[in-house]
């Protein structure tokens, strides 16, 4: 489709999302008449937005007149729905995260999947960002409060509850968990190789564990996966699903995105993410992130036309030696271990044609696990 096509096409959406069934037939009726490809990708459009929960419909009306106020942010001794915040711990595109503690006077809830709250733990809210009045961004921020209730792992923040601020703006609670973003982590304890590998496997496993949901992440990068410690080890959360992708039970896309954008960070997307539609798109788009994020783990810097690691680390020449020592190893000891087995697995993960990419998280994930059990590393 041209970009004269979707100018049209998105003209054509906003005037029909105002209009009854019956104008809506009307205009597609019209439009069939000259462009029929058109009428027929508007009604498609038209039934997603129908598709949606009507929270998500509350959320967006709430939200689009909060928009239309100036609305400052929170603060450290504010309180939202019982809780009071002690500190901004958190912010990205579509809201801020606060540490909060309950207010004596309230009795803790039951979270969303029905499990009753510890009266001492503290938990975290993320609100959404003031003056955001995108439609598409509060969908997305609905979303993802949607998809954490779907989701039963302890890789993932666990929901406790949702709802709108006195002023308007959409929240929602889940479980605080001291961490760091994973390329942080293995900086500041210069992870070995080993660690790296195992906090990968083990994010590989909590992907797969979205995907048996009908979750694609979509944006699987260091700063969306953190890592906690806690009696002596360490484990991975994946964080933000604000641009999931959920996929019904016949492997369709619900797709609440606006066609024309790819949402994601584009040096971790696959070549198939990048094009405008997501129709197609399947569990090997979140294999080819993981392994971006391999390749960074294993060198500390992204892939480029050479997806081996190894190769990389060679072009570093004296460069190596700090790459190792990052790695609590030698230079000749990290190129042995990356030819012999680590290469082999990034390069998999990261086929342009995900033909030849492993066909799951999962699968990847094993494929890690074998050589966390042999003596490479």
């Amino acid at each position: 489709m041209t970009q004269p096509q979707l100018q049209q096409l998105f003209s054509l959406f906003d005037e029909a999302v105002n209009l009854d069934s019956a104008g809506r037939a009307e205009l597609l009726g019209r439009l069939r008449a000259t462009d029929y490809a058109l009428a027929d990708e508007l009604q498609r459009m038209l039934a997603v937005d129908d598709g949606a929960s009507r929270e998500i419909r509350r959320v967006v009306a709430d939200g689009a007149h909060s928009a239309t106020h100036s609305i400052d942010a929170f603060a450290a001794g504010d309180a939202i729905d019982g809780y009071t915040l002690l500190q901004e711990i958190g912010a990205g595109g579509m809201g801020t995260v606060y540490r909060a503690r309950r207010i004596a006077s309230h009795a803790p809830p039951a979270d969303a999947r029905g499990a009753q709250q510890s009266e001492a733990a503290d938990v975290a809210i993320k609100v959404m960002r003031p003056g955001m009045g995108s439609t598409e961004l509060h969908r997305r921020f609905a979303r993802e409060r949607n998809v954490l209730s779907r989701l039963n792992h302890p890789g993932v923040s666990r929901l406790h509850s949702s709802g709108v601020t006195a002023s308007g703006l959409p929240y929602y609670v889940m479980d605080y968990i001291p961490s760091r973003p994973l390329d942080v982590y293995c900086a500041q304890t210069r992870a070995s190789l080993r660690t790296r590998v195992a906090l990968l496997d083990a994010t590989c496993r909590i992907v797969a564990h979205a995907h048996t949901h009908d979750i694609l992440h979509r944006d699987l990068k260091p700063s969306n996966i953190l890592v906690t410690e806690r009696d002596g080890r360490v484990r991975p959360v994946v964080i933000d699903f604000g641009i999931a992708h959920a996929l019904d039970q016949e492997g369709n896309d619900e797709q609440l995105t606006i066609i024309g954008k790819a949402p994601g960070t584009p040096a971790y997307m696959s070549p198939e993410q990048r094009m405008l539609s997501s129709a197609d798109l399947d569990g090997r788009c979140d294999v080819y992130g993981l392994g971006v994020v391999l390749f960074e783990l294993l060198t500390g810097s992204l892939p480029g036309d050479d997806p081996r690691p190894s190769a990389f680390v060679a072009s570093l020449g004296d460069g190596a030696q700090a790459v190792a020592e990052q790695r609590q190893t030698t230079p000749a000891q990290l190129d042995s271990v990356l030819r012999d087995v680590l290469d082999r697995i990034t390069v998999r993960a990261l086929e342009s044609d995900r033909r030849y990419r492993y066909d799951s998280a999962e699968d990847m994930a094993d494929a890690l696990e074998r050589v966390l059990e042999s003596r490479a590393l």
